[in-house]
């Protein structure tokens, strides 16, 4: 079955650092070993979300994936009728380019002239290949024989800094930290990257190629803001058997919206059902200030039953959250409508200030392999991901 996303009205996006597992909920947070303490990762590998690349304190991922012979070189290269999992790897050599001309993102675009480097690449990180992009954008291109169905669901992952957006086959598939609606020279990164932001693969989860055969090319510009750091590196592959999704994936990035204690702030992600009733926490930071996550108290009633939690944090990031389709009693909840609610706040909510943004998101476990897409200013690169067997 294809994947879709589904793009909601009022939604938003952004990866969820914190600083442990529990419970069913189990979080990613690639953190190098000097890693700014207000980053709240953790080393926490995910467990059978079939994400197989956890928190790695090097940031790289644990390319489980590479066990089906693929070479970093190219994993798709060889008889398409084996349909390996893995169409790109990580430590992939790419065309690389600090411009790029009209047509760049199609298979047929002629890249021999372009330099050709293994991946990671960048600048003031640990890299294979050092590249500055000299404060212009950054143009990335990996062409791989493979045949992709219809069918087919792909999950792709992009390591940057700051910004990014990504093409298979000349369509976009991605984008992160960059404004919609901008590209290219145009582009306009929305801010400077982080803490672990850097070290993060962030998700998308693209649709098959209209054209099944090769060749096939996946495309990546990376955009700065204003420093020199530069890094890139990514993975695309195909869900099956020995890679797939079992629990809901939620992938959210939190920025602030100028509040009384910015940036300082204090959020939850729950589930609630069709009707609105609470189901459970998967993670609230902010252990003395959480009575001023006003919505979030409405519903749960302060319930934190193995949910990630962590105290108040002094920056924005971005998090990866599994919800293992559990209630806070621990039982196994039925397939069927559910909504993964997002709030932040930075100001005394509960005692005049306004409330923070919220964001809700609804999805069905009844249906496989949809993803489920949303942007606001504070609640940015949203996805949640149902379970794709």
């Amino acid at each position: 079955m294809q994947l879709t996303a589904t793009p909601t009205a009022s939604t938003a996006a952004a990866l969820l650092l914190v600083a442990c597992e529990a419970g069913g909920v189990s979080v990613q947070s690639p953190l190098p070993p000097d890693a700014p303490p207000d980053a709240q990762g953790s080393t926490t590998s995910l467990g059978g979300g079939g994400l197989d690349g956890g928190g790695l304190d090097d940031g790289s991922l644990d390319d489980g994936s590479l066990d089906d012979g693929a070479t970093g070189d190219s994993a798709a290269t060889g008889d398409a009728g084996a349909r390996p999992s893995t169409l790109v790897s990580t430590e992939s050599m790419w065309r690389v380019s600090a411009s790029a001309p009209s047509g760049w993102t199609q298979p047929q675009f002629d890249d021999t002239q372009w330099d050709e480097l293994r991946s990671p690449l960048g600048a003031n990180y640990e890299v294979t290949s050092p590249w500055s992009s000299n404060g212009s954008a950054t143009y990335l291109r990996h062409a791989f024989e493979a045949t992709i169905e219809a069918d087919d669901v792909l999950e792709l992952r992009v390591r940057r800094d700051d910004g990014a957006i990504a093409y298979l086959d000349g369509v976009e598939v991605g984008r992160w930290n960059v404004a919609a609606g901008t590209a290219g020279a145009q582009a306009s990164v929305i801010d400077e990257v982080e803490g672990a932001d850097g070290y993060t693969y962030f998700l998308s989860m693209p649709d098959p190629p209209t054209t099944p055969e090769g060749p096939h090319v996946l495309a990546v510009e990376v955009h700065q803001r204003n420093d020199a750091d530069l890094v890139f590196d990514a993975r695309l592959r195909r869900l099956g058997p020995d890679h797939r999704i079992d629990d809901v994936l939620i992938q959210v990035r939190t920025r602030s919206y100028g509040g009384s204690y910015a940036p300082d702030n204090v959020g939850a992600i729950w589930i609630e059902d069709a009707g609105g009733a609470f189901v459970r926490s998967l993670a609230v930071w902010g252990n003395v200030r959480r009575e001023h996550l006003v919505a979030w108290f409405a519903s749960s009633q302060d319930n934190r039953v193995d949910a990630i939690t962590s105290a108040t944090i002094g920056s924005h990031h971005t998090r990866f959250i599994e919800w293992d389709r559990r209630d806070a009693s621990g039982s196994l909840v039925p397939d069927g409508d559910y909504v993964a609610r997002f709030e932040i706040t930075e100001s005394n909510s509960n005692q005049g200030a306004p409330a923070g943004p919220t964001l809700s998101i609804p999805f069905s476990t009844a249906t496989p392999c949809r993803a489920h897409e949303g942007s606001s200013p504070s609640l940015d690169d949203i996805i949640v991901v149902t379970p794709c067997p």
